[in-house]
């Protein structure tokens, strides 16, 4: 499930005045595990000139906006 569809079944929960810890935990997980990846962050180095995906560990090329592997935003302002 997207952000967009658990903010929305989150929201209609609370409408309706129906709340399930269970299922409400799992869609703040996941909003919160979206946001993470959405969170620019530096790569990791291996021997200077191996750039890693900070989340997965895929191997980078230098010039992707996101890592293939994960999605993760990537922040290359000191490379």
């Amino acid at each position: 499930m997207k952000a967009k569809e658990w903010i929305d079944k989150i929201q209609d929960r609370i409408n309706r005045n129906m709340i399930d810890v269970e299922i409400d935990q799992e869609a703040v997980d996941e909003i919160k595990g979206i946001m993470e990846k959405a969170t620019p962050k530096k790569p990791n180095w291996i021997y200077d000139d191996e750039p890693l995906c900070p989340n997965c560990g895929d191997v980078l090329d230098g010039t992707e906006e996101h890592c293939d592997g994960c999605d993760q935003r990537l922040d290359w302002s000191e490379w």
